[in-house]
C-alpha cells in the first residue's frame, strides 16, 4: 500500500513540477514575444525549442519525496519492485 502511495506521490509531484516549469518557461516565451527580440521565424522557433529541451531536462530533478526533499524519481520507482 506505501508503494502504491509514494507512486501517487511522484506523479503528482511530476504534475506539479510541470505545470511550474511550464508556465515560467511560458511567461519566458511571451515576454521575449512582446519585446520583439527574434528578427526572424527561424530565431524564434530556435528559442521555442531551447525552451522545451530545458524543460524536459529540468522538470524529472525537481520531483518532490515524502520529506519535501528534492530526489531523483529512479529511487521511488525502484522501490515499487
Amino acid at each position: 500500500m506505501t508503494c502504491y502511495l509514494e507512486f501517487l506521490l511522484y506523479l503528482e509531484s511530476l504534475l506539479i513540477t510541470t505545470l511550474l516549469v511550464g508556465s515560467f518557461l511560458g511567461l519566458c516565451i511571451g515576454l521575449r514575444a512582446l519585446r520583439r527580440v527574434d528578427k526572424t521565424i527561424r530565431e524564434s522557433t530556435t528559442h521555442l525549442y531551447d525552451m522545451l529541451l530545458i524543460a524536459v531536462m529540468t522538470i524529472p530533478p525537481f520531483i518532490l519525496c515524502n520529506d519535501g526533499d528534492f530526489a531523483c524519481p529512479k529511487s521511488i520507482i525502484l522501490e515499487l519492485y
